[in-house]
């Protein structure tokens, strides 16, 4: 399905989590249970995608998130001693909307400052990184588990560093495809991710 480009892909159902199509290239990697498809159990750091997460959990508390705008991109900041860095100097973001559209690390990890440790994680956890155990899936065969990602170890020398990196998806995070597929899903559905699912037809799944 890929040819020889090296990747994967992840095709949910939006509206009920089923898992349309998945590939993978190469078609499996060394797992600890056995060979298994990237596409649905190999994990890897998200980066900015979990922005979308760390925005949910403001809004889900109630987080005055237009009231950090305009906000001075001046490229870094120093938390805990250490500077925390964005990709460019955005200099003035007028909103979150161009926030999102830049992907402004600066705002984000403001955002996820201000929402707070346990408020992020859950909202992390509502989206399956739970561990590095995955989600049972129901609607098809029983025995079948899905690896979405996994909430890693943070730098407890740095609190407040770490988390705004967790916020903008770096150091203590996992993500697989379908995990990244489901964070997607999730978002389509207002907040309300789906939990993945093999239809009882046999969906376009390769190697």
């Amino acid at each position: 399905a890929l040819g020889a480009q090296r990747g994967a892909l992840v095709v949910l159902d939006a509206r009920d989590g089923g898992l349309l199509a998945a590939a993978s290239q190469p078609a499996t990697f060394p797992a600890p249970g056995g060979p298994a498809p990237p596409a649905l159990a190999k994990s890897y750091a998200p980066g900015s995608i979990m922005k979308m997460l760390t925005l949910s959990a403001a809004l889900r508390g109630g987080v005055d998130v237009d009231g950090l705008f305009p906000f001075d991109c001046v490229g870094w900041e120093a938390i805990d001693g250490i500077a925390f860095r964005d990709w460019m100097t955005h200099r003035r973001v007028a909103s979150i909307d161009e926030a999102v559209a830049v992907s402004c690390n600066l705002v984000f990890g403001r955002l996820g400052r201000i929402v707070g440790r346990d408020r992020l994680d859950a909202e992390l956890r509502r989206y399956g990184l739970v561990g590095r155990a995955g989600t049972e899936a129901g609607g098809g065969p029983s025995d079948f588990k899905f690896e979405v990602g996994a909430l890693l170890a943070e730098d407890g020398a740095h609190p407040e560093f770490a988390l705004a990196r967790r916020a903008e998806g770096l150091d203590s995070l996992e993500l697989t495809p379908i995990g990244a597929a489901l964070l997607a899903a999730g978002l389509a559905r207002g907040g309300s991710p789906p939990v993945p699912t093999v239809p009882s037809k046999s969906p376009g799944v390769v190697p």
